[in-house]
Parts: structure tokens; C-alpha cells; sequence
């Protein structure tokens, strides 16, 4: 029996429409379904999902969508910014398109400046950020294909470092 590995990320890899095809085809894949894949690709309804189920232990990130064409009308982002970081309760936020996979567009900001500048990003249809255009940000980051509607907002939460070396798990 046929089976296909699919190695895409975001767009069709991970939409659900490669996987619809194969469903319907009878060909066997990995990874989730065309469901899965379709919820999965909108990273504020993956949200949404997760709350839902009511997981002790499992929690969200606070989030805020906003329509791109609402932040574009904005003459000075700074009020926009200050009540973004007083609504999350946060001092520097992470802001993703909705749509297109986990880590497309990715950036996390630490300013009024900073939001300006992925925003003319956006604007532009750039495809892709060239590393170091924000602070910490060693690598390129690649953007959606495509219009970007919506933009998704969510504080940042500062993670324990955790890497191995030597074979020992090290943990700051």
C-alpha cells in the first residue's frame, strides 16, 4: 500500500489539504488528519481548542487578535502598544500572523518601534525577516505566502533553559 511522509511546513503541509487528497485518495500519511490540520493551522482557534477541553495543567498564553487593517489606520502605535501590554499584562509580547503553521512569522517585540517594523513588514509582503532585524533574533524568519489578515498578540513567557551537554541534562 502506498504511504507519503509529509515533510512540508505550513501552507498545504500542514492546512489539511494535502491530507484531505490523500484521504480521499486512500493514501496513508503521517501526522493528523485533515481536521486536525485545519484547526491546527489557525494558531487563535488552536488556542481556543486547548481552553476548551478544561486540562488541569494545560494553559494558554494571554492573547489578543487584531485585524491588521485595524493596526495600519493607527496614525502612532505607542497607545496601541501601552494598552496591548497593560491588556496581557506583559513587557514585551509575541505577535504571529493567525494563520500558517506554527512558526511562520514569528517575532517577539519589545516595543511601539518593534511592532512598526513588522507591520511595514507585513504591509510589504515580505517573505521572509532577515536575522537580526529585531533584538534576539539571530535567524531569518520566514513569513507567510500571502496576505496576512490578522495578526495574533500573546505575552511572552520567559521558559526555563533546558539542553544537554555531555550526555546530562542541564537545566537553568
Amino acid at each position: 500500500s502506498q504511504f507519503i511522509f509529509i515533510a512540508l511546513h505550513g501552507g498545504d503541509g500542514e492546512s489539511g489539504v494535502l491530507q484531505k487528497q490523500f484521504a480521499t485518495q486512500g493514501v496513508k500519511y503521517n501526522g493528523p488528519n485533515e481536521q486536525v490540520s485545519r484547526l491546527c493551522i489557525d494558531k487563535w482557534e488552536t488556542a481556543r481548542f486547548a481552553r476548551s477541553l478544561r486540562i488541569d495543567g494545560v494553559e494558554t498564553a494571554p492573547a489578543k487578535l487584531t485585524e491588521v487593517s485595524e493596526l495600519v489606520k493607527q496614525k502612532d502605535l505607542k497607545d496601541f502598544w501601552r494598552a496591548l501590554c497593560r491588556e496581557l499584562h506583559a513587557r514585551t509580547i509575541i505577535v504571529k500572523p493567525r494563520a500558517d503553521g506554527c512558526s511562520s512569522g514569528i517575532v517577539r517585540l519589545f516595543s511601539a518601534r518593534d511592532l512598526s517594523t513588522y507591520l511595514k513588514l507585513v504591509k510589504s509582503g515580505a517573505a521572509s525577516i532577515p536575522k537580526e532585524t529585531f533584538k534576539n533574533q539571530n535567524n531569518i524568519i520566514e513569513m507567510p505566502r500571502g496576505k496576512v489578515d490578522e495578526l495574533l498578540f500573546e505575552k511572552f513567557i520567559e521558559t526555563d533553559q533546558i539542553r544537554v551537554k555531555g550526555n546530562k541534562l542541564k537545566h537553568y
